[in-house]
């Protein structure tokens, strides 16, 4: 019990030090994969009105006359525009010297790709991750239904009972981790977020930072030895974040740490339970 409760206080301390070390700034490692239409000069996905319309139209690609000009396309003679809008803002000083902001939509037109002449479209993303079949198998670990969706998210429903994961050519490498470490990084969290459901305190009182915070710890020591060999600068900036506001974030992060191994112990016993049956 008192190696547990050292190697707890020694993984506080890890987090601490990389937090300060790397601070708060967590990006995902993710792409979206042919989902929300897309700007393939800027590379922006279309969000919104705009997003609906043109996914209802079926168009995956557009750009402005302007932006396919640049790059070097010609639009096809007699190709008709599709109109969308943009927001925008005027800040103005009222007659009590208070500052007024309007925000207003105007539009402006597109071209959709197939309007262009020898528009490729974009190769397909390759899988850059490798298998590790130990993490694979305590995926499916309790028999939770895992879905695979191309809208570049990843989540547990918790009453759906099922875990949404982006398909695996969605994974990049990023500044510190490898495109298979975000890959189980990001598996495991949300496997982390399922364990939840096995204990009272992630029924009765729930705690979103918290919640958050076991389920990155967790992720983080479910890795170690197997795709990473220690907590990653990304694990401790998604942490820090969520940190972010909290009083006694030692005390907070001691027990988030408790919770995250109760969860991994446990899922531990049911994957060596699975495997003796």
């Amino acid at each position: 019990k008192e190696v547990v409760m050292e190697l707890k206080t020694q993984i506080v301390e890890e987090i601490k030090s990389l937090i300060q070390t790397h601070g708060t700034d967590w990006k995902c490692g993710f792409n979206r994969l042919n989902g929300m239409p897309s700007n393939p000069i800027t590379g922006a996905t279309y969000t919104g009105f705009n997003a609906l319309w043109l996914g209802l139209m079926g168009v995956q690609y557009a750009a402005t006359f302007n932006q396919w000009k640049k790059a070097g396309y010609k639009i096809k003679k007699g190709s008709k525009s599709i109109k969308i809008s943009r927001p925008s803002v005027s800040t103005k000083i009222d007659d009590e010297g208070k500052e007024e902001t309007k925000t207003w939509f105007r539009p402006y037109s597109v071209f959709s790709s197939e309007c262009i002449i020898n528009f490729d479209t974009p190769p397909a993303f390759q899988n850059e991750t490798q298998a590790c079949k130990e993490l694979d198998d305590l995926l499916l670990v309790g028999g939770t239904e895992i879905r695979t969706s191309q809208d570049g998210r990843a989540f547990y429903d918790i009453k759906g009972d099922y875990i949404s994961l982006p398909p695996v050519e969605a994974y990049t490498a990023t500044q510190f981790s490898t495109a298979t470490q975000v890959r189980y990084g990001t598996e495991m969290h949300e496997k982390g977020h399922e364990m939840g459901k096995y204990f009272d305190a992630f029924k009765k009182k729930f705690d979103r930072a918290k919640e958050e915070l076991v389920a990155e710890i967790f992720a983080s020591m479910a890795c170690i030895g197997k795709v990473q060999n220690r907590m990653q600068p990304e694990n401790a900036q998604y942490l820090g974040g969520w940190l972010k506001g909290i009083s006694d974030d030692e005390k907070y992060l001691s027990d988030a740490v408790d919770q995250a191994f109760d969860r991994l112990n446990l899922l531990t016993e049911m994957a060596a339970s699975r495997k003796a049956a």
